[in-house]
């Protein structure tokens, strides 16, 4: 037992480790290393459900700064299964349905981040202003 506890101790290290590198390396800029840290903590299978959404959203992140954006909204979505109330994966997730023109869907996102996330809504608003900007929706996008 208390082998397997040193274990479960040892691996909580490294993917501490793994997610301070991933982190490090979204900061500065260094999407490709952001990513690789990032896939080897969710590989490693033990973060609990609210940090996997979390470093998901935070890879996604990455995958959308690379221009690979069907691989961030595919990250923001596993996301989101696991923490449907996390508004910052739902204006990720907005930001590259924009990338990809797809508007309506950009501002479902935004709408829906506003009202599970009211401490940033201005951010979501701000967002949704602008795809309906980008839509030619010119008198919702000035109200938002």
């Amino acid at each position: 037992m208390l082998l397997a506890l040193g274990a479960a101790a040892m691996a909580q290290a490294d993917v501490l480790s793994l997610l301070k590198q991933g982190m490090a390396a979204r900061q500065r800029g260094d999407d490709d290393a952001a990513i690789y840290y990032l896939s080897a903590a969710i590989a490693a299978g033990v973060l609990r459900p609210n940090d996997f959404a979390t470093v998901l959203a935070s890879r996604g992140v990455a995958y959308d700064n690379k221009g690979q954006t069907d691989a961030a909204i595919a990250d923001f979505t596993a996301a989101l299964e696991l923490k449907p109330d996390f508004g910052d994966a739902y204006i990720d997730r907005g930001l590259s349905w924009t990338k990809k023109h797809e508007y309506d869907r950009a501002i479902a996102e935004f709408t829906q981040a506003s009202n599970v996330d009211p401490a940033h809504a201005f951010l979501a608003l701000n967002d949704r202003g602008n795809a309906y900007d980008e839509k030619g929706d010119f008198e919702k996008a000035i109200a938002d």
